[in-house]
């Protein structure tokens, strides 16, 4: 991951002051997050914080749990607010870096109501993810690798080409010769430890994966590599 000379690894003084300012926010509003089942496919997971990854390369991570709606925390208006804020105040901060005139980071959606929460944001790519997320202290769905390209493009960077692949469906052994015909196919590079959801049906993956349904994986400590559809 790229660092500027002068804002060392959390990218400035800017970002640590919303890193810290996010995490409070998330702690005071879902502190007592409950895991669960997540969704797959199509839809966001409501109960499961992870990277999302959509087909058409779109970038997103989920941070969501269960909270005691018994006490009174922020209400949806209030916390959709306060997130806007953090991420306005990291969009100001790369662009006076980086002169970048798109927003690195989106909010597409906030809910919080009958003790379910979620915060859902959109990324322009994948360093301004493990960025945000690294300044956000958002463990859950920070990784210090992510890329997302076409099996064609990226498999033949894969390091170890007699590294183990499984089949996701038949959870049978697959050569790389085999994935690499299949050019319409997705891969992903990711570092755990992380959940990582696709929009369509995993399909192929090596490395530390447990499978938690066809759309999601749970990524262990170090490298994986997942094929999708």
């Amino acid at each position: 991951m790229r660092k500027d000379e002068d804002t060392g690894r959390s990218g400035g003084r800017a970002e640590k002051s919303a890193g810290m300012m996010t995490a409070a926010v998330i702690v005071a509003a879902m502190s007592v997050f409950l895991t669960g089942c997540g969704a797959g496919g199509n839809s966001f997971p409501d109960d499961r914080s992870a990277i999302y990854i959509a087909r058409d390369g779109g970038l997103y991570t989920v941070l969501c749990g269960a909270y005691d709606a018994a006490k009174d925390y922020y209400s949806e208006e209030e916390l959709t607010a306060r997130v806007e804020e953090e991420v306005a105040a990291y969009n100001a901060e790369r662009s006076a870096c980086e002169g970048q005139e798109d927003e690195p980071v989106t909010v597409e959606e906030v809910r919080l109501g009958d003790g379910a929460a979620s915060i859902v944001l959109r990324y322009s790519d994948a360093e301004n993810l493990m960025r945000f997320t690294e300044a956000s202290q958002d463990a859950e769905n920070h990784t210090e690798k992510l890329s997302v390209t076409m099996v064609g493009e990226g498999l033949p960077d894969v390091p170890g080409e007699d590294e183990a692949w499984t089949d996701a469906k038949r959870s049978d052994p697959v050569t790389p010769e085999q994935i690499r015909r299949r050019t319409d196919l997705h891969l992903i590079a990711v570092t755990g430890p992380v959940t990582v959801q696709a929009e369509k049906r995993i399909l192929y993956y090596s490395g530390a994966v447990s499978l938690l349904d066809k759309y999601t994986a749970q990524v262990a400590d170090g490298d994986a590599y997942i094929v999708f559809k």
